[in-house]
C-alpha cells in the first residue's frame, strides 16, 4: 500500500535508478530523484550495491504490473505515519507533513506527497513564512 515502509534487496543499479526485489515476484523502483534527500544525478554503484538490504517507503503502486515506485529519501523513510499524506482525503489544512518540491516557478512551488498527491504553495505564502529561495 502507498506509504508503507518496506525492506528489500537491491537487484540492479542503473544510471536512472535502482531496482529492488521485495519478494513474491514484486519489484520496486527508486528513481534518481528518490535516492536521497540531496539530489543525485545517478545511482552511485559504490553506495548502492547489488545484494544490499534497504528500507524504503512506497510512493505509488501499480497492482496490475506488480510494481512499486519507492523512495529512499530519509525524510520519508524516517517520517512518522502521521507526517505522511497518501490521499487528498487525508489532507488537513495547517498540518505539517513531509513532501518534496517537484516544480518551482515565480508563482510558487508544487509539492508532491505519497500516492501522487500534489499541492501548490503560492510564492506570497512562501514569503510570509520566510522561505525566499
Amino acid at each position: 500500500r502507498v506509504g508503507m515502509l518496506v525492506e528489500g534487496t537491491i537487484q540492479k543499479v542503473e544510471g536512472y535508478g535502482v531496482l529492488v526485489a521485495l519478494g513474491n515476484k514484486v519489484r520496486g523502483f527508486v528513481s534518481n530523484m528518490h535516492l536521497s534527500d540531496v539530489p543525485q544525478r545517478r545511482a552511485d554503484p559504490a553506495r548502492f550495491r547489488v545484494g544490499a538490504k534497504i528500507k524504503a517507503r512506497v510512493l505509488t503502486v501499480d497492482g496490475a504490473a506488480r510494481k512499486l515506485h519507492l523512495t529512499l529519501k530519509r525524510s520519508f523513510v524516517k517520517a512518522a505515519e502521521s507526517e505522511l499524506i497518501t490521499s487528498y482525503a487525508a489532507c488537513t489544512p495547517g498540518k505539517a507533513v513531509t513532501g518534496f518540491v517537484t516544480r518551482a516557478t515565480p508563482a510558487g512551488v508544487t509539492v508532491t506527497f505519497l500516492g501522487n498527491v500534489n499541492g501548490f504553495v503560492p510564492a506570497r505564502q512562501l514569503a510570509r513564512s520566510g522561505e525566499t529561495r
